[in-house]
């Protein structure tokens, strides 16, 4: 052992101050090279917040609007009514001019043409329609059917309203009476039929379906 300040050497192994100058000798300090020298501690580190996640937004289905078809059915049944009630209305009416010679005049009903039971089979499954729009069905074929039946019904009225101006033609190539003697009229059962056939379509474009 040395003294670290005069560099005498020192004899007495338990000495704690130097012989020679007095100076305080420092025990020595021994070093055990097995035992691991214990590494420094890491500093600490503040662990990172955690990131709020943002909510993922959740789809909303979203309802459909109540469809309301009471209107077109409603529609639909007057029509009906309208049209059976016309089928059986005059259609035509002829007067002869005042003569002894002819007779005063006839007059013929829808029902009675033939097309007044196109009619009425077509005003028949426009209330069937109507009635299943009524009970809130939505199926496609009650659309069409009452568009078809409109169709039908009001092609049915202008086309014999547009006969009215040649039947005086017709009646004289048949009974031999002039023309000019000859008045054909339009009866108020062809303007009933064209109002269901109105009413018909009517209901059949304002009908929703879940096709529309």
């Amino acid at each position: 052992m040395v003294c670290p300040t005069c560099q005498r050497p020192v004899t007495d192994a338990d000495a704690l101050f130097c012989a020679g100058c007095g100076a305080p000798l420092k025990p020595p300090t021994t070093v055990d090279l097995d035992r691991p020298t214990p590494a420094a501690p890491e500093p600490a580190t503040e662990p990172e917040p955690e990131r709020e996640r943002e909510p993922v937004p959740v789809p909303v289905p979203v309802a459909e609007p109540p469809v309301d078809n009471r209107p077109a059915a409603y529609a639909a049944l007057v029509g009906a009514v309208l049209a059976v009630i016309g089928a059986f209305q005059v259609w035509l009416r002829i007067s002869v001019g005042i003569s002894n010679a002819y007779p005063p005049g006839s007059a013929e009903t829808g029902w009675k043409s033939g097309d007044g039971r196109t009619i009425v089979v077509a005003a028949l499954v426009a209330a069937v329609a109507g009635a299943g729009l009524l009970m809130r069905r939505r199926d496609l074929w009650l659309k069409v059917a009452l568009l078809i039946a409109g169709g039908v019904t009001l092609v049915i009225a202008l086309v014999h309203m547009a006969d009215v101006g040649s039947k005086a033609s017709d009646i004289e190539v048949q009974f031999g009476i002039p023309s000019g003697d000859v008045r054909a009229e339009i009866g108020a059962g062809l303007y009933v039929v064209a109002a269901g056939g109105v009413a018909l379509l009517s209901a059949g474009l304002r009908a929703r379906t879940t096709s529309t």
